[in-house]
């Protein structure tokens, strides 16, 4: 018996997270910065498994092209471990 799960048709952010082996909170900043599209089916918040691979395929071709980009702070404060000044 093999291992190998099939892919899903869709995920939520957890799987989605799981899928691409990143964390369920980059899973939101991607969505937020509109770079992966999700859809609300029957109020579960939900990512196409072929939006994933959409994503990962532009992500090679924006790191083949030498295009890289950086996430911004989606916070107020600045940087994380910069000094505080209120200290």
């Amino acid at each position: 018996m093999c291992d190998v799960e099939e892919p899903r048709i869709m995920y939520d952010a957890k799987g989605a997270a799981r899928a691409m082996s990143i964390s369920r909170s980059g899973v939101f900043l991607l969505i937020a910065r509109g770079e992966l599209n999700s859809t609300v089916v029957a109020g579960r918040r939900l990512i196409a498994h072929s939006d994933l691979i959409d994503l990962v395929r532009r992500k090679q071709e924006e790191s083949a092209a030498g295009i890289t980009t950086t996430p911004t702070a989606h916070w107020e404060g600045g940087n994380v471990g910069a000094p505080n000044p209120a200290v």
